[in-house]
């Protein structure tokens, strides 16, 4: 078994969930960052993991 990340997909995702999760929060608080890793096997999305993370300054 081959396992990869994908990592064009774990950016879409990344970007995805940066761009929509600030509309769920206070503008304010908009310094949080999600990590999303995308494991694939045969070209099908196995698993992925999205870990939040709030960057503070």
């Amino acid at each position: 078994m081959y396992f990869y990340i994908n990592t064009k997909q774990s950016l879409l995702m990344s970007t995805a969930a940066n761009l929509l999760y600030p509309f769920y929060r206070n503008m304010e608080k908009a310094n949080h960052v999600f990590f999303c890793i995308t494991v694939t096997y045969m070209r099908k999305i196995e698993m992925s993991l999205c870990i939040y993370k709030q960057i503070r300054f």
